[in-house]
């Protein structure tokens, strides 16, 4: 039996990653979850390989950050050949188009309003994942 794929969320709101976390469990998906508060610790932590090569199977992301914002994430992480087809969903307050489309560019797998009942959360994270195995 293979261990699951972890899930990174980057949020510098701890009461959201938090709240995430709980509805990935009430949507029983057991995946090891791993929080960053930003952008430039969630490079570092990409960067320095702390799961021994296992990289996340899914990235939840957070917009609206200090240090490094969820867009200069994204571009970061595309910029990258070795994460390039990593799956990211945007999970933001922000419901305005122009986020949409400019994370949308950016190559985000996915957009969510905060936050998803558990069961809109459990198809998404099924979908992505299911996408990165084939």
């Amino acid at each position: 039996m293979t261990n699951p794929e972890p899930i990174l969320v980057v949020d510098d709101a701890p009461d959201d990653t938090y709240f995430l976390r709980r509805t990935l469990k009430h949507a029983g998906i057991h995946n090891p979850v791993i929080g960053c508060s930003n952008g430039e610790e969630a490079v570092s932590f990409l960067e320095s390989a702390r799961f021994g090569g296992q990289r996340p199977g899914l990235v939840f992301l957070d917009l609206r950050m200090p240090r490094m914002d969820g867009f200069e994430f994204l571009r970061w992480l595309r910029s990258h050949a070795e994460f390039a087809d990593l799956k990211v969903i945007v999970i933001s307050s922000s419901p305005l188009d122009e986020d949409r489309q400019r994370a949308a560019e950016l190559g985000c797998h996915d957009y969510v309003v905060k936050f998803p009942s558990p069961e809109a959360m459990s198809q998404l994270v099924a979908a992505a994942l299911a996408d990165c195995a084939t």
